[in-house]
């Protein structure tokens, strides 16, 4: 059997938000759930 990890970084549209700035975010979530560890999901809100 072969092992398998998970690692998601999630996060919410804000509206009128910029598609580009949803991806960063999203982006840098997954690098932080990668970097936290196995099996990570890792939610970030748009910054105020």
């Amino acid at each position: 059997m072969l092992p398998l990890t998970f690692g998601a970084g999630v996060t919410a549209y804000q509206p009128g938000e910029e598609k580009h700035a949803l991806m960063k975010r999203a982006d840098a979530a997954v690098y932080k759930a990668r970097h936290a560890g196995k099996n990570q999901a890792i939610f970030t809100a748009a910054a105020p």
